[in-house]
């Protein structure tokens, strides 16, 4: 494939528009100096919701996979000096003591807490859905003007470490990431949504 091919293939199938804007944001994000990651506020803890309309004991928890999550990501917390993202919960049919709606997980009192009765409904089968959400202010402080890309790649390994055991598919990330947060409860000025899985239970 030479030159004068690539260029006539990309000219009819790129937007030059949107790429300009992707390569903008990206070189934006790169780090222009070391990156140091140190900060003298503690960012070591899960964020948690303000707000709870229920909480249950995570020992009462009948779902294994949910369990599993809860607890890899406790210990991540335990053994690493930050974090920067953190999992929500929907839950769209009752699983023993859980009742459908929107959870977070509050590992300092073992608990998970829900925060919003809305129910979301995919064309998947499964009743447990991940949403992974990079907390973008906890983020900015460590990593500053790369808190973007760094955000995004620190969010992808902390949920791979957080997946050890347990089953899952991708979730398509929905057309409108705004109103799906602002559904679940999370101003999306504050918290990105960057994956979303279907955890299956067997």
């Amino acid at each position: 494939m030479n030159k004068h091919y690539w260029n006539e293939f990309s000219s009819q199938y790129i937007d030059k528009d949107t790429e300009k804007k992707i390569l903008k944001i990206y070189q934006y994000s790169l780090p222009k100096t070391k990156i140091n990651t140190s900060s003298n506020i503690e960012i070591n803890q899960l964020r948690t919701p303000d707000i709870a309309i229920d909480k249950v004991d995570v020992k009462l928890v009948q779902s294994v996979q949910i369990k599993r999550i809860f607890f890899q990501i406790k210990k991540y917390v335990n053994t690493n000096d930050y974090i920067l993202c953190f999992p929500v919960i929907a839950v769209s049919e009752a699983i023993d003591s859980l009742n459908p709606g929107i959870y977070m997980f509050d590992i300092s009192k073992d608990s998970i807490v829900k925060i919003s009765n809305e129910v979301i409904f995919t064309e998947e089968t499964q009743k447990i859905h991940v949403f992974w959400l990079l907390d973008l202010e906890n983020a900015l402080i460590v990593y500053g003007r790369t808190a973007f890309y760094q955000g995004i790649k620190h969010t992808m390994n902390v949920r791979e470490k957080v997946y050890v055991g347990t089953k899952k598919e991708p979730l398509p990330l929905f057309n409108n990431q705004q109103k799906i947060l602002k559904t679940i409860g999370i101003n999306p000025r504050l918290a990105l949504l960057i994956e979303c899985d279907s955890i299956m239970e067997k």
